[in-house]
Protein backbone atom coordinates (compact mmCIF):
# COMPACT_ATOMS: atom_id res chain seq x y z
CA UNK A 1 0.00 0.00 0.00
CA UNK A 2 1.71 3.08 -1.32
CA UNK A 3 0.67 6.04 1.37
CA UNK A 4 -0.76 8.95 -0.31
CA UNK A 5 -0.33 12.70 1.32
CA UNK A 6 -4.32 12.49 2.03
CA UNK A 7 -3.79 9.04 3.36
CA UNK A 8 -0.91 10.88 5.70
CA UNK A 9 -3.13 13.91 6.93
CA UNK A 10 -5.98 11.56 7.72
CA UNK A 11 -3.52 9.44 10.14
CA UNK A 12 -2.29 12.86 11.80
CA UNK A 13 -5.74 13.91 12.60
CA UNK A 14 -7.06 10.32 13.97
CA UNK A 15 -3.78 10.62 15.85
CA UNK A 16 -3.96 14.28 17.02
CA UNK A 17 -7.83 13.32 17.56
CA UNK A 18 -6.59 10.41 19.97
CA UNK A 19 -4.24 12.71 22.25
CA UNK A 20 -7.31 15.32 22.36
CA UNK A 21 -9.24 12.49 23.95
CA UNK A 22 -7.04 11.64 26.81
CA UNK A 23 -8.21 12.78 29.84
CA UNK A 24 -6.21 14.32 32.69
CA UNK A 25 -6.01 12.66 36.00
CA UNK A 26 -5.15 13.95 39.33
CA UNK A 27 -3.56 11.32 40.90
CA UNK A 28 -3.05 11.36 45.35
CA UNK A 29 0.44 10.70 46.12
CA UNK A 30 -1.08 7.62 48.09
CA UNK A 31 -1.74 6.22 44.96
CA UNK A 32 1.55 6.13 43.38
CA UNK A 33 3.32 3.01 44.31
CA UNK A 34 6.46 3.18 46.49
CA UNK A 35 6.77 6.76 45.78
CA UNK A 36 8.09 8.19 48.89
CA UNK A 37 10.97 5.43 48.88
CA UNK A 38 12.04 6.50 44.95
CA UNK A 39 12.04 10.36 45.95
CA UNK A 40 14.32 9.57 48.65
CA UNK A 41 16.36 7.49 46.32
CA UNK A 42 16.36 10.33 43.79
CA UNK A 43 14.36 8.26 41.35
CA UNK A 44 11.28 10.98 40.57
CA UNK A 45 11.15 14.02 38.41
CA UNK A 46 8.88 16.44 37.63
CA UNK A 47 7.93 19.31 35.35
CA UNK A 48 6.41 22.34 35.77
CA UNK A 49 2.24 22.57 33.86
CA UNK A 50 3.73 25.55 31.74
CA UNK A 51 0.94 28.54 31.53
CA UNK A 52 -1.11 27.05 28.51
CA UNK A 53 -3.89 24.27 28.28
CA UNK A 54 -2.50 22.14 30.38
CA UNK A 55 -2.15 24.60 33.07
CA UNK A 56 -5.75 25.41 32.80
CA UNK A 57 -7.15 21.84 32.44
CA UNK A 58 -5.12 21.06 35.91
CA UNK A 59 -6.58 24.12 37.50
CA UNK A 60 -10.35 23.18 35.73
CA UNK A 61 -10.00 20.01 37.23
CA UNK A 62 -8.50 20.21 40.88
CA UNK A 63 -9.19 23.55 42.05
CA UNK A 64 -5.22 24.43 42.55
CA UNK A 65 -2.07 24.31 40.79
CA UNK A 66 0.46 21.01 40.59
CA UNK A 67 3.16 19.27 38.73
CA UNK A 68 3.71 16.34 36.29
CA UNK A 69 6.00 14.23 37.86
CA UNK A 70 7.60 10.79 36.41
CA UNK A 71 7.93 7.25 38.55
CA UNK A 72 9.50 4.38 36.50
CA UNK A 73 8.68 6.06 32.90
CA UNK A 74 5.05 6.44 33.95
CA UNK A 75 3.75 10.45 34.21
CA UNK A 76 1.35 11.31 37.07
CA UNK A 77 -0.38 14.80 37.54
CA UNK A 78 -0.08 16.44 40.96
CA UNK A 79 -1.60 18.92 43.39
CA UNK A 80 1.00 21.44 44.93
CA UNK A 81 0.27 20.26 48.37
CA UNK A 82 1.43 16.39 47.54
CA UNK A 83 4.17 17.72 45.74
CA UNK A 84 5.63 19.54 49.33
CA UNK A 85 5.05 16.97 50.65
CA UNK A 86 7.83 14.88 48.13
CA UNK A 87 9.84 17.70 48.31
CA UNK A 88 10.16 17.17 51.63
CA UNK A 89 11.57 14.01 51.95
CA UNK A 90 14.44 14.88 49.36
CA UNK A 91 14.81 17.79 46.36
CA UNK A 92 13.54 16.07 43.37
CA UNK A 93 14.81 16.04 40.35
CA UNK A 94 13.96 18.94 37.46
CA UNK A 95 13.43 17.45 34.07
CA UNK A 96 14.10 19.44 31.00
CA UNK A 97 14.66 17.11 27.81
CA UNK A 98 15.17 20.53 25.64
CA UNK A 99 17.68 22.35 28.26
CA UNK A 100 21.58 21.74 27.19
CA UNK A 101 23.02 19.40 29.75
CA UNK A 102 19.78 17.94 30.80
Amino acid sequence: MKLTKTKLKQIIREEIQKLNEKKMVVTPISKIKDVKKKVKNGEVTYRGLGLGKTFDDFYDLAGTNGFEITVDKKKYFVTDEDFDILQKIRKIGFKAPFRRGS
